[in-house]
């Protein structure tokens, strides 16, 4: 019999995160679960990972090796098929959990089955990082209460529009409902795309206050004009796309001059 839990984590980037997200993970109140990490070339992968003394530790982890880059949908679309556990979480390898985050979240996701769960996303210095978020008009999304004090805010479950992909949970079972992924997006909107499919066919789309600490963006690069121009570039094309897949036609007509511009 599988574990109850299946994290799940693309690999690309900047590699030396993961140690970090491993670590934290085998300090976790809750130990019936499995690591799933995808990467392209895996051996400097399983070098990291035993160069730290984590192949002997009690977390048991897959290692799954690409062939391409499938994006971030793409990629874990795979490596959900490896999975065993009941449910799903996927987690960016710039996270790390605290040690009651998966207890909680867990326990959350067991009493509402039919729900797409963001987590809690935190700064390392605090402030929040996202706690679900809404598309606006011309597609953009909006991140709720971003850069607030994680004390002070977002303590409470609430219904949201989208779950943002650095820290989801949901059942294998909904998860398949829905199709998986759109690999289309390739990097950026997979999880507006999906929470909004999910709303569609009558599944909730929920915030709950499970702590992750998110250093915002690992996997890109440290040079800021090519992270800023990389990052415009997905995130306008994944925008478009997601307006075009999943507004009216009518809608579209009305707004497009707007959005265009």
């Amino acid at each position: 019999e599988g574990p109850l839990l299946s994290i799940i984590v693309i690999n690309f980037g900047k590699k030396e995160h993961l140690p970090r997200l491993i670590s934290s993970l085998e300090k976790s109140e809750f130990k019936d679960f499995e690591l799933i990490v995808g990467s392209i070339g895996s051996n400097a992968e399983k070098g990291t990972i035993s160069s730290n003394g984590l192949r002997n530790s009690v977390i048991k982890i897959k290692l799954i090796e690409f062939d391409k880059d499938y994006g971030v949908p793409g990629s874990r679309n795979i490596l959900a098929s490896h999975a065993s556990g009941k449910y799903l979480m996927f987690l960016d390898n710039d996270t790390e959990i605290l040690e009651d985050t998966l207890k909680m979240a867990t326990n959350f996701i067991s009493q509402n089955p039919r729900s797409i769960v963001q987590l809690k996303l935190v700064y390392p210095n605090g402030l929040i990082d996202s706690c679900g978020g809404l598309i606006d008009e011309l597609g953009y999304p909006i991140e709720s209460n971003k850069n607030e004090g994680a004390n002070e805010s977002c303590r409470e479950v609430k219904e949201v529009f989208y779950a943002k992909g650095a820290a989801v949970l949901m059942s294998r079972e909904t998860f398949e409902k829905l199709g998986g992924f759109d690999p289309d997006y390739f990097y950026s909107y997979e999880d507006a795309d999906l929470s909004f499919r999910a709303w569609k066919r009558g599944y909730k789309v929920l915030f709950y206050p499970a702590v992750v600490v998110h250093h915002e963006h690992g996997s890109f690069s440290d040079i800021p004009r090519e992270r800023e121009i990389r990052l415009v570039y997905f995130l306008e094309r994944g925008r478009l796309y997601f307006l075009l897949k999943n507004f009216s036609r009518r809608y579209l007509v009305r707004k497009m001059p707007k959005v265009l511009f």
